[in-house]
């Protein structure tokens, strides 16, 4: 993919909004964005995404190259091998992505590897949550707390306020003779 850095800056802008589902909301922060970085008269510089397909890598360059957008030396820089992913390191992102990819050799040494890693996850995920559980319920006895604090308070109002009553009552009735 080919973009700018204010292409870049603006999708980074809107992404937050996408992902919470508002598509005319992204649309209104990017374009947004996008004009306030076009406004600020930087010359545009074309970058180029190499994404995760070689495939479609090779189209892209080539498509930049011949719009201009990219030069044939850095087409040619862009082209060259890239370097094999670590597959203990591409096991170890999936896990922690989410997106498990098994490009590990299925021998014992890997799965315990795997295994270990999930389950310092699965602790990692367990104890977030007995951490959230712990503050909810800190929360909840704050409230109840504060409950019974503006109960007291309320009580000791009304109790001042009966007694204003009384004695005004008191006073009306000994200034009026019967």
């Amino acid at each position: 993919m080919v973009w700018t850095a204010e292409i870049e800056t603006a999708r980074a802008m809107a992404l937050g909004v996408w992902r919470e589902g508002d598509k005319v909301g992204a649309r209104m922060a990017f374009k947004g964005a996008y004009e306030r970085a076009v406004a600020a008269g930087a010359v545009p510089t074309w970058k180029l995404s190499l994404g995760h397909d070689p495939e479609q890598r090779i189209d892209a360059v080539k498509q930049a190259q011949v719009a201009g957008f990219i030069t044939t030396q850095q087409a040619r820089h862009l082209l060259l091998p890239q370097p094999k992913l670590n597959p203990t390191m591409a096991a170890v992102a999936g896990l922690i992505t989410g997106k498990v990819v098994d490009t590990l050799p299925p021998n014992e040494q890997t799965r315990q590897f795997k295994k270990t890693v999930e389950t310092a996850l699965a602790q990692a995920v367990s104890r977030r949550q007995a951490e959230e559980a712990k503050q909810a319920h800190i929360r909840q006895l704050q409230r109840a707390e504060m409950a019974k604090k503006k109960a007291a308070i309320a009580a000791i109002i009304k109790g001042t306020q009966a007694a204003k009553h009384q004695a005004a009552t008191q006073r009306m009735e000994g200034a009026i003779p019967t």
